[in-house]
């Protein structure tokens, strides 16, 4: 493989079997690998990413080489494989396989070979047409048969159907600006590790100074809160986590920016085998990444997001001189930290895994979640369900809060992993379950309510300024 200069290829991708035709237009850098546009073709489609993926150039087969052990053939690492290497012309085409269920083949066509410009966004997505079926509808036959039965208002599934899309389908519509934030984000994660898109730029002026927002925040603790705040299992796994990227070299993936495999095994070990992570024995057969390892991926993001390290693809990870601040900071103010990054940097959507149904979130929506959290009283516990029916209504989701709809029940999981699970590692949030019945006979620990802490309350109200504040509450009541 011999290095070339850098070029951009416009790509037509387009579904196979289905009329009228749906396809994307995207413009690319042909040294991307096979890996990042493979995350270029999941964005611009809107597909969840939970199924097995491969592309077949000439009579090659590229993938994730851990999936051959589902089949009876080896992959090549699409990992390994930029565009570049293919030598691709005008005309070029290959195939990228998404689903072996459904099996969505979809032909990727070059369109143009065009040089390099540094001004130019990539990867872009310029246009396409028709929406991307659902997933999991059945492939192209299944599709078919969901696209009849919801044009007919008399079929007996009609409701069923659209309520298992999600209340609503049209096959004509190209959701252009949830594409472009899909896009956005793979741009982003390309120079920067999982931050919330343009986040220095959209959030308002009207939030306060982090300095300042710490020292208000200081001043109303107790000492119970204090106690408390100490005890956090987060500040001790933050602890160690940036102790170990003080005493050890560790590098990103060049795919992802992650942590080694090796890395992320130690870190298990100093943080201990707790859930997700079940036993030694089901972690060593059911890790592959460290998305996988829930307990460690979180505290990697929640560093970054505070800015105590700086790493990426490629890149050493290592303590920048605000994480070695912290290291010697009184927990308050390692966690009042950590709830800042997290608050204004974070990117939400990556605190649950590729499953997630909450695909868009308007720059606005950590003001609205921060309405609904401090619109109650002091000591109020806030149910679940309707926490969520606002939340999904703002979003414009159809919702029917019932056992009986999986649609709702699965974004309900979304919220609770996106926005609760988070504040409760934080200590804001203080969540209720009980154990009930999930999709037949399995019983779940099932969140039915929670409240803020008394220090968690105090932080969100020292978050902005205070006229706004008043202003904001006075709107609420």
């Amino acid at each position: 493989m011999t290095k070339s200069a850098q070029k951009i290829l416009q790509i037509k991708i387009s579904l196979r079997e289905i009329k009228p035709p749906i396809w994307r237009r995207v413009l690319v850098t042909d040294h991307m690998t096979l890996w990042d546009l493979h995350e270029v073709i999941q964005a611009v489609f809107g597909w969840a990413g939970y199924h097995l993926h491969e592309f077949k150039i000439g009579n090659v087969i590229y993938g994730d080489p851990e999936d051959s052990e589902l089949m009876d053939f080896v992959k090549e690492n699409e990992e390994l494989y930029k565009l570049s290497d293919f030598n691709f012309n005008k005309g070029s085409q290959f195939t990228y396989l998404y689903d072996f269920g459904d099996s969505w083949k979809h032909t990727v066509l070059i369109e143009k070979v065009l040089p390099y410009d540094k001004n130019t966004r990539l990867p872009q997505f310029l246009e396409g047409k028709r929406a991307t079926p659902p997933e999991d509808v059945g492939g192209e036959y299944g599709y078919s048969q969901f696209l009849e039965v919801i044009k007919d208002l008399k079929d007996p599934d009609h409701e069923s159907y659209l309520i298992w899309a999600g209340g609503s389908f049209d096959p004509e519509l190209v959701d252009v600006k949830k594409i472009n934030y899909r896009i956005d984000l793979v741009a982003q994660q390309s120079n920067d590790w999982n931050v919330r898109f343009n986040v220095r730029i959209v959030d308002p002026e009207d939030w306060v100074d982090p300095n300042v927002a710490l020292k208000n925040w200081l001043k109303t603790l107790q000492k119970i809160d204090l106690e408390k705040i100490q005890s956090l299992p987060l500040l001790t796994n933050m602890r160690s986590l940036l102790t170990y990227l003080q005493d050890n070299k560790v590098s990103g993936t060049s795919s992802t920016g992650n942590f080694s495999q090796k890395a992320v095994k130690d870190l298990v070990e100093k943080i201990g085998y707790s859930h997700p992570l079940l036993d030694k024995d089901e972690f060593s057969r059911m890790f592959r990444n460290e998305d996988d390892v829930w307990a460690v991926y979180f505290i990697h993001l929640m560093a970054y997001w505070a800015e105590l390290i700086t790493g990426g693809k490629g890149k050493l990870w290592k303590l920048t001189p605000k994480g070695e601040t912290f290291l010697e900071s009184p927990p308050a103010e390692q966690l009042h930290h950590l709830f800042m990054g997290w608050w204004f940097r974070g990117n939400w959507l990556v605190t649950r895994n590729s499953y997630n149904r909450l695909e868009y979130l308007h720059y606005t929506f950590p003001r609205f979640i921060h309405k609904l959290l401090t619109s109650s009283l002091a000591s109020q516990s806030m149910d679940f369900v309707k926490f969520s029916k606002r939340i999904l209504d703002a979003m414009g989701f159809y919702e029917d809060p019932v056992p009986e709809n999986n649609q709702f029940q699965r974004l309900m999981d979304d919220i609770e992993e996106t926005i609760i699970k988070p504040m409760e590692a934080l200590g804001f949030i203080i969540g209720k379950r009980e154990e009930k019945l999930l999709y037949g006979s399995i019983k779940s620990e099932m969140l039915v309510s929670f409240k803020l802490s008394d220090f968690g309350r105090e932080a969100l109200r020292t978050m902005i300024d205070a006229s706004l504040y008043r202003e904001l509450k006075a709107k609420l009541n």
